[in-house]
């Protein structure tokens, strides 16, 4: 089972987190333009990475595995935006 690697599992988790922290750091936080500009950068880089292995021809890397951490990326956003809504909120 090679998706259970330690490096197969880190993966997936920052792709969670990721997606996680958007839409709070976007939305709820009212944080900094930079933050906001840094955190888009994150996530376009963990994609171009999965591009560019498959560009590069790296075993493990399908169109599959890139639609996988995308499908990880919105998840987190949708569990960041469920968790912020509910404990972080708008008024305040």
């Amino acid at each position: 089972m090679d998706s259970f690697t330690v490096e197969a599992i880190m993966n997936n988790f920052y792709h969670f987190f990721a997606g996680f922290i958007t839409p709070m750091a976007l939305y709820y936080l009212k944080i900094d333009q930079k933050f906001r500009w840094f955190v888009a950068l994150f996530i376009s880089i963990l994609l171009w990475d999965e591009i560019y292995d498959l560009l590069r021809g790296v075993k493990d890397t399908t169109l599959l595995t890139i639609f996988f951490n995308s499908y990880l990326i919105i998840w987190g956003s949708i569990s960041g935006l469920v968790l912020s809504n509910k404990y972080v909120g708008t008024d305040g």
